[in-house]
């Protein structure tokens, strides 16, 4: 292994040079500010930055050298450098030829390891950039001596949101936007504005937590509607409800149903294809007379027409379904008709949050069969760690209605909003336990 140290005004200059000379294979060693006035500020003007670099001598250049027996000199370099076509080595009694051959040490015949593919290097690259950009904000330049402290609390940020269970694979891309706009100078940060779009754009602080809510709100659809008053639920006319048993459906439509009821003053109606389960139909009639909506039992796909011309001018509609509902089913043939009928239906997939990631996500599957689009997080109270419900939506593919927090109708019912993203998912327990988001 050969050790090279690499100078530069930026990490990101002195890493360049890394590249060019050792390769995407070159392992970044360590990463110090020059100190003004010593003897390597001295011998490179202008460097602010050192940067201590290890490559493989069987990969010099970026490129893989394979060896061959024989041809070996005494007092050969330890490395060869970028562009040559050789690598020769002296006591150990072996050279190396760009051509292909084998490597006798010890006695022994041994093929090299080929290099790792780009995919890798890529990888690679990723690790050591943002290894020197920890570093660098850990430690601060001559310009920032007291930046450390500082950073100190905001990559705690980023272990806060691990041990609340988000996954490490999908905070690492926007751990490292966020690292390049931190280190960076104000006029590039204007740049990767535009490069980043709405977290860098957005960013009052410099915390990594308040970038990925950012990311998130983004992703949610939820940057351009800040005017918008999202203490209310201003949702479709016919709701439907889909989920696994026990995962808070009725509970939650009762709560839709109350909030268009009383506080929208609309003429709510509910259907209930959920005939089967014991009590279903008596819980309902009870929810019916105390929030004084309409009930409609529905126990076949004859029974669909029938409903709706006697629904017609109804303001809002709403559709229970029993847990665990397969296409196949008698439900799921009645929920199938419904849809057939209704095209500008919306159908809610019903999650609860404490469930298991793997569960989550084969139930997301199961709704596409009932083309459920957006998803509604109950049993808040229920939970512990939250980062399951960054996991499943932070991509954009499902997007978020409400968080449905308790038993209480409607008052643990909070539509999907910024703020609640913070409050509810990613703002530290303290604080939510301040703003009643662990309500």
């Amino acid at each position: 292994m050969q050790l090279r140290k690499f100078y530069g005004r930026t990490i990101s200059g002195a890493l360049a040079q890394v590249k060019r000379e050792l390769g995407g294979e070159a392992l970044i060693m360590e990463t110090t500010a020059i100190a003004p006035g010593s003897a390597a500020a001295r011998m490179n003007p202008g460097a602010s930055f050192e940067v201590l670099a290890a490559c493989d001598p069987f990969t010099a250049g970026g490129e893989t050298v394979s060896a061959s027996a024989g041809s070996g000199k005494r007092g050969g370099p330890a490395c060869a450098p970028a562009g040559s076509g050789k690598a020769e080595f002296g006591e150990t009694g072996f050279a190396d030829s760009r051509h292909g051959g084998r490597l006798r040490a010890a006695g022994r015949e041994r093929q090299l390891v080929a290099a790792p593919p780009a995919k890798g290097r890529a990888i690679l690259e990723d690790l050591g950039l943002l290894k020197a950009q920890i570093r660098q904000l850990l430690e601060g330049g001559p310009d920032r001596p007291a930046q450390a402290a500082e950073a100190a609390l905001d990559l705690r940020d980023y272990h806060s949101l691990i041990e609340q269970g988000i996954d490490h694979e999908l905070l690492a891309p926007h751990f490292r936007q966020w690292l390049h706009w931190r280190t960076s100078a104000a006029p590039l940060r204007q740049y990767l504005a535009q490069t980043y779009g709405a977290p860098a754009a957005r960013m009052e602080g410099e915390g990594f937590a308040e970038w990925l809510w950012l990311a998130w709100s983004q992703t949610q659809g939820l940057l351009k509607e800040e005017t918008k008053d999202t203490r209310r639920w201003n949702g479709p006319r016919m709701v439907g409800m889909v989920g696994p048993s026990g995962g808070g459906k009725t509970t939650t439509l009762a709560k839709l149903a109350s909030i268009c009821c009383h506080e929208q003053r609309q003429n709510a109606v509910i259907f209930t294809l959920d005939t089967f389960r014991v009590g279903a139909t008596e819980q309902w009639r009870r929810y019916a007379r105390l929030l004084g909506v309409a009930l409609e039992e529905i126990a076949s796909p004859q029974d669909i027409g029938p409903c709706m011309e006697r629904w017609a001018s109804a303001d809002w509609i709403g559709i229970d379904t029993p847990g665990g509902m397969s296409p196949q089913s008698e439900p799921g043939r009645c929920y199938g008709s419904v849809l057939a009928q209704c095209p500008q239906m919306k159908t809610l997939l019903v999650l609860p949050a404490a469930y298991q990631e793997a569960i989550c996500r084969e139930q997301m599957r199961r709704g596409r069969a009932f083309k459920a689009g957006p998803v509604l997080f109950s049993k808040l109270d229920e939970m512990g760690r939250r980062g399951g419900i960054v996991n499943l939506t932070l991509s954009g593919e499902w997007k978020i209605e409400g968080f449905a927090t308790g038993p209480r109708v409607p008052k643990d019912f909070e539509p999907i909003s910024r703020e609640a993203l913070w409050r509810r998912v990613l703002a530290p327990p303290s604080e939510a336990m301040l703003s009643g988001g662990l309500q």
